[in-house]
C-alpha cells in the first residue's frame, strides 16, 4: 500500500514548498535589504498556513503531525551545530560572524523550505498509509 501511495506522490509537498521559498526568499532579501528581522515574523505566519493546511486534511493525523515536527526541529539543531563549528574552526572570529549568518539566512531561505515540503509529504504519505490499513483491518 505504501509504494503504491508513494509512486502516485510526489516527494514534495507543492503547497508547502511554494509558501517556504516564498517565505524564506522574501524573508532573506527584506534582511539583506533593509537589515531588519522580518523573517521571524514571516516563519510564524507561515507556520499558521501550514496548521490550517494540515487541518483541513481530515487523514494527515496528529502523531504525524509532532513526528513531522520533531524531525524539523532535530535537523535544524544538528546543521545549525554543525555550522557553527565549521564557521567557528575553519574561519576563525573575523569572518566567521558574518560568513555563519549568510550561511543560515541563506539555509533558512531556501535550503529549509526543500526539507519542510519533503518532510511534510513523507509523514503525511505515513499517515495516509497508517489510515488505509486501518481501514482494512475495521473490514475484515
Amino acid at each position: 500500500m505504501e509504494k503504491e501511495l508513494k509512486k502516485t506522490t510526489p516527494c514534495f509537498d507543492k503547497f508547502i514548498l511554494g509558501i517556504g521559498l516564498t517565505v524564506g526568499i522574501l524573508g532573506v532579501f527584506i534582511t539583506f535589504i533593509s537589515n531588519t528581522e522580518i523573517y521571524q515574523l514571516l516563519r510564524f505566519f507561515s507556520i499558521i498556513i501550514y496548521l490550517v493546511y494540515w487541518y483541513r486534511d481530515k487523514n494527515y493525523k496528529l502523531k504525524y503531525l509532532f513526528m513531522y515536527i520533531g524531525s524539523l526541529i532535530g535537523i535544524i539543531f544538528i546543521l545549525s551545530f554543525i555550522t557553527a563549528l565549521v564557521m567557528g574552526f575553519l574561519l576563525g572570529e573575523a569572518w566567521g560572524g558574518l560568513l555563519f549568518m549568510i550561511f543560515i539566512l541563506i539555509f533558512l531561505g531556501i535550503v529549509f523550505p526543500i526539507l519542510d515540503s519533503y518532510l511534510y509529504q513523507k509523514f503525511k504519505i505515513m499517515s495516509y498509509t497508517n489510515e488505509e490499513l486501518k481501514k482494512e483491518n475495521d473490514k475484515k
